[in-house]
């Protein structure tokens, strides 16, 4: 009885309510910058942290961080299968790591011969990933977005690369990015994304948008909403394609990730 309440409630209020939110969510970058300066990121004794505290660390501490993530990120269920299933195929092509945070999938495939471009709407995530290159010697380029026309100003690449950052805007929102972005996509632009589903979100019992974010990311986290199918078809145009996709993660009892691979055009 208690999925039935929870899914009549949504049906008949929380997604009325979801729409009034949306529509008077404010400013998309003074949202994203109240929180996403705060950043996973792991220490001895916590999950995330802010860049603005991270980058003035000690360079060794840092290098030392990073690279325990990422042997812990390739090992647990969480990043380690999209790495090695793109690694090769990123090698000698231009990527755009779009809200990249710490930069940790950007510098990953940058170690391995990607050519990365590092966007964000953070100057202090920006500024971290800017200091970690310079530790491992690797040129990337760097961009503070700083406004929606800043989205069309990016350039051209082979892969746009959105892990765990689209989700967190309305969708009209994120659409109006992807309209931008796409003033510069190639032929066969390929843009993969990560995102939360359905299932977790209703295993969470189909809370309010603007509550569930602070459900999935803590105090401060403006928004989340599931992405599926539906959602993709939305906010590209009717000639994308999903040609990959993937949920995992099933730490919770349903999965906690999806993962699109989608071809635009």
């Amino acid at each position: 009885m208690g999925a039935i309440f929870n899914y009549l409630h949504y049906l008949f209020k929380k997604r009325i309510i979801n729409y009034i939110d949306a529509k008077n969510f404010g400013d998309l970058f003074e949202k994203q910058n109240s929180k996403w300066f705060v950043i996973p990121f792991r220490l001895p004794n916590s999950e995330r942290d802010s860049s603005k505290n991270l980058v003035n660390l000690d360079n060794d501490f840092l290098k030392k961080a990073y690279e325990k993530m990422e042997i812990i990120d390739h090992s647990d269920d969480e990043r380690g299968w999209y790495r090695d299933k793109y690694v090769n195929e990123f090698r000698n092509k231009k990527i755009l790591d779009l809200g990249c945070g710490s930069g940790k999938d950007g510098l990953f495939f940058a170690k391995r011969g990607a050519r990365v471009t590092f966007a964000d709407v953070v100057s202090t995530n920006l500024d971290l990933v800017k200091k970690m290159s310079e530790i491992y010697n690797l040129k990337a380029n760097f961009y503070h977005i700083k406004s929606y026309e800043d989205y069309s100003r990016l350039g051209q690449f082979d892969f746009i690369w959105a892990q765990g950052s689209l989700h967190h805007n309305p969708k009209f929102l994120t659409k109006l990015i992807i309209k931008k972005l796409s003033t510069n996509f190639i032929k066969n632009q390929r843009f993969l994304i990560l995102a939360y589903p359905k299932e977790r979100w209703i295993k969470d019992g189909y809370p309010l948008y603007r509550d569930w974010g602070k459900m999935t990311d803590g105090d401060g986290t403006p928004w989340a909403e599931p992405f599926e199918e539906k959602e993709i078809k939305y906010i590209f145009s009717n000639k994308s394609k999903i040609i990959f996709q993937k949920k995992w993660n099933l730490a919770t009892g349903v999965n906690n990730f999806i993962f699109f691979d989608i071809l635009c055009n």
